[in-house]
């Protein structure tokens, strides 16, 4: 989402705008919330396309479309504006990058991932198909890779079942690639159009490539006519599946519901699940091997070395502090920037709007994030400080309570021979020393 620009609207109808989601073709979608803070969608079409009866028409089918669709794979339609310019309609909101961006952020997907997308979409065209409609703009722009699975967006260009598939001018209305066939060929249209369409979005998942090539409308209809679709590296029995559904014969190409059905067995190849690429997408790590609680704290070193062991924990303890609070410093900006990407950290709009003769401002809301965020790390490195202090003074008075040892002299008449090298405490013979190194990293991440 990026912030609205100098003219955008800073209200649609009772919604209050937040930011733009992206632009199309025919106008503008925004992130807006309604007066309870419901988020939702605004589509609003653009000023240019007010004096085009085409244009205008085609948006009032699309909210029409929605509007009699219910479906778990497309967003419902919620509000919309249809008689007074400008025209708008309010959609649910699905938070969730594209298939098209995820594919260019992470590289083609698994197989097993694959799978699971296409079996999702390919049940969500079979609802569509249900209430009549087809599609006509499946891609992986239109492709939400959401939480609970992927969503079908943008009915901008469906129409019925057995409409025409052309303009009011004779063209073929869609984008490059992603058309099927006879939709050039042909005015008549039908399901089998839009499971062409999920094969060729599949084949861009699968490889990270668009499915015919790049060029001109004319330069890649001549390859789907007469070269096959890209599935280079593809395992064989996804490829198989996709090449099924861009036959250029439509009676060829599978129902949605035999798609499931041959999705089914190619599920648990990898077992990634959109859910999983989403994660990762969102900056989220498996936690790490050999995490977990302290390991029990070392035995106590004997009397005679512990002052020693003492002195050595409390410079050991302060060097692991430093690190501890480096480590606080650097998880506390992490966790910020997750928050921001998430739009966890979002600040409630004013509903009350701005005051007399402010404008509003979407820098305000980083400033207050960032003040939130800068008290939040000193508020840690704080605790982290005044924790090492009490440890350290504790070690110290501990020190000074300590008895002093002395060595006990001989008896009379006896002869002492001088320690040797290897023999430094003979008091200690036979018993190990404390393992220093170790004891002090455990006290001081206590």
């Amino acid at each position: 989402m990026r912030p609205l620009l100098p003219g955008e609207p800073l209200r649609v109808g009772r919604y209050e705008i937040e930011g733009s989601l992206g632009s199309g073709g025919m106008g503008t979608v925004y992130l807006g919330r309604s007066p309870g803070g419901r988020p939702a969608a605004i589509k609003v079409i653009s000023p240019d396309y007010l004096g085009h009866p085409e244009a205008v028409a085609r948006f009032r089918r699309e909210a029409e479309m929605l509007g009699a669709v219910r479906s778990a794979y497309t967003a419902g339609l919620i509000d919309c504006e249809l008689d007074t310019p400008p025209y708008w309609m309010a959609t649910e909101y699905i938070p969730g990058p594209t298939l098209s961006a995820a594919v260019e952020a992470d590289g083609a997907m698994a197989p097993g991932a694959c799978a699971e997308v296409m079996a999702a979409l390919a049940e969500g065209l079979a609802d569509i198909h249900r209430h009549g409609i087809c599609h006509r703009d499946l891609k992986p722009q239109n492709v939400i890779l959401s939480a609970t699975g992927p969503q079908l967006i943008d009915f901008g260009l469906a129409r019925g079942t057995g409409a025409s598939g052309l303009t009011l001018t004779g063209i073929a209305m869609g984008t490059p690639g992603y058309i099927a066939p006879e939709m050039v060929e042909s005015d008549r249209l039908t399901p089998a159009a839009d499971v062409f369409a999920l094969g060729a979005t599949m084949a861009w998942a699968a490889t990270g490539r668009r499915p015919y090539g790049h060029g001109s409308f004319q330069a890649i209809y001549l390859r789907l006519m007469r070269e096959q679709i890209d599935l280079e590296g593809v395992d064989p029995r996804l490829a198989a599946v996709i090449r099924s559904c861009v036959a250029r014969d439509p009676a060829a190409r599978p129902s949605p519901d035999e798609i499931i059905t041959q999705c089914r067995h190619l599920r648990s190849i990898d077992g990634i699940t959109p859910t999983r690429l989403l994660s990762h997408l969102a900056g989220a790590r498996p936690p790490q091997p050999g995490a977990g609680p302290h390991p029990p704290e070392a035995a106590a070193p004997v009397p005679a070395r512990a002052a020693d062991a003492a002195r050595g924990s409390v410079a050991a303890a302060a060097t692991r502090a430093g690190a501890v609070a480096d480590r606080s410093t650097r998880m506390a900006g992490t966790v910020a920037g997750r928050a921001r990407f998430a739009g966890a950290a979002r600040p409630a709009p004013d509903r009350h709007g701005p005051a007399s003769g402010d404008s509003a401002s979407p820098a305000s809301g980083g400033h207050d994030q960032r003040r939130v965020r800068t008290r939040r790390l000193l508020t840690v490195t704080g605790v982290v400080v005044a924790a090492v202090l009490i440890f350290t003074g504790g070690a110290f008075a501990a020190i000074s309570l300590l008895p002093a040892t002395e060595p006990t002299p001989p008896a009379s008449g006896t002869v002492m021979d001088p320690p040797s090298s290897g023999d430094l405490w003979p008091d200690d013979a036979g018993e190990p020393l404390p393992d220093e190194t170790d004891s002090a990293p455990r006290r001081a991440g206590r």
